[in-house]
């Protein structure tokens, strides 16, 4: 699952630097005014790609089970949530996808943690 949260971070952040000129992709929402919605997008644009590539990061060091791949994914995970509810306050539809992605990130992390931490002493 952080890879899907890498490739949505890494393709939101290209999508919206392409899209930051304009604001016909965004016309139908209307939840925000042009002028934060032309803030936010190439804002966003640059925070998800890297966001999108931390959590490979972040994914690789899950994968052999560290304590340090543990708190590196919740933080992209809180990050990522964050973004996105930014995303949908200034009417970037994709933000909703993120929140969700993210959101079960955090999720399974908070559920699984007992497997990254080191055994108890015996």
């Amino acid at each position: 699952m952080q890879f899907f949260g890498t490739f949505l971070g890494i393709i939101t952040g290209f999508a919206a630097l392409m899209n930051s000129g304009t604001d016909a992709s965004l016309a139908p929402l209307g939840s925000a005014p042009k002028d934060l919605r032309n803030t936010i997008i190439p804002i966003a644009g640059i925070i998800a790609p890297i966001l999108g590539f931390a959590g490979l990061y972040a994914g690789l060091q899950i994968r052999k089970l560290t304590e340090r791949g543990l708190k590196v994914g919740m933080n992209i995970g809180y990050i990522g949530i964050g973004l996105g509810i930014v995303e949908l306050i200034a009417g970037i539809p994709v933000g909703a996808a993120a929140v969700l992605a993210y959101g079960f990130i955090v999720y399974a992390l908070t559920k699984g943690k007992d497997s990254f931490l080191p055994p108890a002493p015996t």
